[in-house]
């Protein structure tokens, strides 16, 4: 499965300009000892596709559908919806963090 899956986003970024990879790859803990949390919050989302539009992510379906591949999520960053943090969430202290806190990520895939 994870080959399979493994080749079909090497195709579908190779064939498709705006393909970006999977959230876990444009998403990273600033810190090791956050792998797990971040892991947890992403949750299945963490293997879903970026990809800069949802007209993009039609055009994989039917890729991927045409050539067997198994279905995969995708993440159209011109349709995300971002809800601003609480600033109270950041101010709970002890170890709590909001997830955002602590990942990297670059300017154009913040939405994600």
């Amino acid at each position: 499965r994870d080959r399979m899956s493994s080749e079909a986003l090497d195709s579908l970024t190779r064939l498709f300009p705006g393909v970006h990879g999977r959230v876990l790859n444009v998403c990273k803990p600033t810190n090791k000892k956050y792998n797990a949390a971040v892991t947890i919050a992403m949750g299945k989302n963490m293997d879903a596709i970026v990809v800069e539009e949802e007209k993009v992510a039609h055009e994989c379906v039917k890729y991927l559908k045409e050539k067997k591949y198994a279905p995969e999520t995708f993440v159209p960053l011109n349709t995300i919806r971002v809800k601003p943090i609480r600033e109270q969430l950041r101010q709970l202290g002890g170890t709590k963090k909001p997830v955002l806190d602590v990942i990297s990520v670059q300017e154009k895939y913040a939405k994600a």
